[in-house]
């Protein structure tokens, strides 16, 4: 159920595991508020950013493995965009991000990571149900979700504090059998 080395892709993205050259982009990431404001995790300063990559690049030996935290590489031009991470334990899987560098939204590349994300969860690590939870008031992730092919499956109130109040979460399931219908359906 551990891969040692994960790289997927589609003609649009790449996902590959990081490198310490991914520390510039995951900066702007990690560091931006703009970025973060949505995500359960507060910003970081640039040195907690190098720490986290660090951790990261740790995860890849760890058995066994249970983060992926995968880059985001945009194939027309090699560039590293964002991160995407899935912890992954028994049978069950939680996408725990997708962020991407401002200037790509709106180019339906995080549905693209996304997908090969599942990917992984489901064709390489044999997991059998993979959710996510989204800060409620953000729908932009919801419709990248959906778009994805996971469906609503709850909400939970008050589920972690951050910037002085209580946030709610819409939650969002995928099993390995809608994956599989949801593929084969695609044109060859």
């Amino acid at each position: 159920m551990n891969l040692k080395i994960v790289r997927r892709s589609n003609p649009r993205v790449l996902l590959r595991e990081h490198t310490r050259t991914d520390l510039d982009t995951l900066t702007r990431i990690w560091c931006d508020p703009t970025v973060t404001r949505h995500l359960a995790t507060e910003t970081l300063s640039p040195s907690e950013a190098g720490e986290k990559l660090d951790d990261i690049l740790a995860d890849v030996s760890r058995r066994p493995r249970i983060r992926h935290q995968l880059a985001v590489v945009r194939r027309s031009d090699d560039a590293v965009i964002g991160t995407c991470g899935l912890d992954a334990e028994d049978t069950a899987g939680y996408v725990h991000s997708c962020a991407l560098i401002p200037d790509t939204r709106h180019q339906g590349l995080a549905v693209d990571a996304l997908e090969l994300l599942v990917g992984i969860a489901f064709d390489e690590l044999g997991l059998h149900r993979v959710w996510c939870g989204t800060n409620g008031d953000n729908t932009a992730p919801q419709r990248v979700l959906l778009g994805a092919g996971f469906r609503r499956t709850g909400r939970v109130e008050d589920h972690y504090f951050k910037q002085g109040r209580w946030w709610d979460v819409e939650e969002f399931t995928l099993t390995a059998h809608d994956w599989r219908t949801r593929t084969d359906a695609r044109p060859a």
